[in-house]
């Protein structure tokens, strides 16, 4: 029998053992000398307290085993030969891995463990435990042979053999994912293992998220600064440590007996994801997308990101000159937001639809479910009327409306660009409609603009009937606000007059005839009147 030895090195050290991977390789080997000790006597009775029976005689002819403390060279040691008598002094054992002395890993594994949680784990140093302990291993090594166990010893083998369920059974959530939605203890989720083993864990990992154990439940949120992926790792009864090495030290004399050392805890692992949600608004023109019409622009929209369970604002969404908005990071997956404009760009109408973010369609991409949404203005316009009369303003009358009189309006920036509006007008094919128009006055001299963009434009009047004036002031027109009404522009071009001088000539000689008293008609030779 033997207890967990902390400075096992030191002591190979001492022993003069080497070891080589998990090989052990004797050199100079000092004696190894066995010291037997038997606190509470020796009996022939299977039912003392300190006693057991056996199914099997030892080599001595006895079939019954009592307590004993074992040691070589001061090493805690257990019995792994229950058939054969110690010898206390024995001093011909030698030492090897107790690998090659079992040839099974598993069994080795199984007496790591029983070593670890028995004789002195949580401070249970009786000799209770001890004897319990040794029992145990013998039940690994010789399965039914012993018999006849005390109530009070066999109730410390069943707490060993509850802590070696707690090894070999299974945690109900061991090496599930967990997927968190969002920031804070209100999106935690809890775990709860209904195996009822986990209570017996420990925590023993740096994982970066926040946890909280409490019996067998598992509660895991995360807080900002918190790791995106992370695995939390938990501990069966003891931290988890490589195993330490096992010895077995055999003698051809007395009672071959081990160095069982302390197997691996059993780890049990839970991977953590943190899936957090980000939104952002391209505006762009109903008619034109990515490009503002007039002198309206994409940039100032405002909009409001409504946290649908909530009913509150989470953040305000406002767009660049390319209709890009910023982006509202680290929203909870778990919720639907709405999105409302709140405020139009300049030169656009506000937009009163509401746009909806489900994040549960979304997929995620390193751990982030972007959206990205379009919300299309519509532009604001206006529009004029022309309303062409012809009258010399001499004298009241009912005036003329003039037939075929032609403008044209353009955007004030493209003239400004190409310096005059007929240069401008050239290039129309590459503004959208709404930046110009060319305007024909009807029968009744009324001519109305199409829907004109947000801005300000130069009208100029391109032609006329032959016999008025044409009017060559440029003038201005500005669509400024929604709903503006149409401004009408009345427009009187007068009549052409010009002096009229008659020369006479000779029809003959060509010269010219000096006369008086002489009369002429002027005819009119659209109408010959």
């Amino acid at each position: 029998m033997k207890k967990i030895m902390q400075v096992f090195m030191a002591f190979l050290c001492a022993c003069g053992l080497l070891f080589q991977g998990n090989s052990l390789i004797a050199y100079a080997a000092e004696q190894y000398v066995l010291h037997v000790e038997t606190p509470y006597g020796v009996t022939l009775d299977p039912n003392y307290k300190w006693a057991v029976g056996m199914t099997e005689y030892s080599n001595l002819g006895y079939n019954v085993d009592v307590y004993a403390r074992l040691t070589i060279n001061g090493q805690k040691v257990y019995c792994i030969d229950p058939l054969r008598n110690t010898i206390d002094g024995a001093g011909d054992y030698t030492a090897s891995a107790l690998g090659t002395y079992t040839g099974n890993a598993e069994l080795n594994r199984k007496l790591g463990y029983i070593n670890a949680l028995g004789y002195g784990f949580n401070g249970d140093t009786s000799d209770e435990m001890d004897f319990a302990t040794q029992i145990r291993i013998w039940q690994e090594m010789r399965p039914g042979l012993i018999t006849h166990i005390h109530p009070d010893i066999q109730a410390k083998i069943d707490i060993i053999n509850q802590r070696l369920n707690v090894m070999y059974g299974n945690v109900s959530f061991a090496g599930s994912t967990v997927t968190l939605q969002g920031y804070g203890k209100e999106h935690a989720q809890t775990l709860e293992d209904t195996a009822g083993l986990f209570s017996q864990y420990l925590d023993n990992s740096t994982s970066g998220i926040h946890t909280e154990h409490n019996g067998n439940a598992l509660t895991i949120w995360a807080e900002k600064g918190d790791s995106l992926n992370t695995t939390v790792s938990y501990d069966a009864l003891y931290a988890y440590a490589d195993p330490v090495s096992q010895i077995a030290y055999t003698s051809p004399t007395s009672q071959n007996v081990g160095y069982l050392g302390t197997s691996s805890s059993k780890q049990i692992q839970v991977q953590v994801k943190l899936e957090l949600g980000s939104v952002q608004l391209v505006k762009e023109d109903f008619e034109t997308s990515d490009t503002p019409q007039g002198d309206a622009t994409l940039e100032g929209a405002e909009f409001q990101l409504i946290d649908d369970t909530t009913q509150e604002a989470v953040g305000t969404l406002t767009t660049d000159a390319q209709g890009n908005s910023n982006v509202i990071t680290d929203l909870p997956t778990d919720r639907t937001y709405m999105i409302i404009e709140s405020k139009a760009p300049n030169g656009y109408k506000l937009n009163e639809e509401k746009a909806h973010v489900d994040f549960s369609s979304i997929e995620a991409v390193d751990n982030i479910k972007s959206y990205t949404g379009t919300m299309k203005d519509h532009i604001i316009t206006g529009r004029f009327e022309i309303r062409k009369i012809i009258t010399d303003g001499k004298e009241s009358e009912i005036t003329k409306p003039e037939k075929g009189a032609e403008f044209i309006a353009v955007l004030k920036r493209y003239v400004d660009h190409y310096g005059s509006v007929e240069s401008a007008y050239e290039h129309h094919e590459e503004f959208a409609d709404r930046e110009y128009d060319h305007l024909v006055t009807d029968e009744d001299g009324y001519a109305q603009s199409k829907e004109l963009s947000y801005g300000t434009y130069i009208v100029k009047q391109i032609k006329g009937q032959i016999d008025t004036d044409k009017l060559e002031a440029e003038w201005t027109f500005s669509v400024s606000e929604e709903d503006q009404e149409p401004i009408t522009y009345v427009i009187n071009n007068r009549p052409f007059t010009s002096y009229l001088k008659v020369v006479k000539l000779d029809k003959e000689s060509g010269k010219e005839i000096t006369a008086s008293g002489m009369t002429f008609k002027i005819l009119n030779t659209d109408t010959d009147k």
